[in-house]
C-alpha cells in the first residue's frame, strides 16, 4: 500500500497497477483505493467491504460496552436507558 496526495496522484491511476493506494489531502488520508482485476466484481468488492467496516465498527461498540461494563445489563436496566434517552429527546 503506497500513501501519496491527490496531486500527485492525478492522472497516474497506472499506479494502481504497482498496488493499492491511500491517497492524502494536507497530510491526512482521505481515500483508500483498490485496483481491480479482471476477474473482480466492483459491487461485490464494495459490499464486502462496507460489512467489514460494519462488523469492525460493532467490535468497537462491543469492546466499548464490556470496558464500561455494559454489556451485563439486564432487560430491565436496559429499557430504563432507553426510556431515559427517549425522554431527554422529547424535552
Amino acid at each position: 500500500m503506497r500513501l501519496m496526495s491527490i496531486e500527485e496522484f492525478c492522472g497516474r491511476p497506472d499506479l494502481l497497477a504497482e498496488g493499492d493506494v491511500v491517497l492524502t489531502a494536507n497530510d491526512t488520508p482521505i481515500a483508500f483505493l483498490l485496483g481491480l482485476r479482471d476477474e473482480e466484481d466492483a459491487a461485490e468488492l464494495e459490499r464486502l467491504i462496507r460489512r467489514a467496516r460494519a462488523e469492525a465498527a460493532l467490535a468497537r461498540i462491543r469492546k466499548r460496552a464490556q470496558a464500561e461494563g455494559l454489556d451485563s445489563l439486564t432487560m430491565e436496566e436496559i429499557d430504563a436507558e432507553i426510556a431515559t434517552a427517549r425522554a431527554e429527546r422529547r424535552t
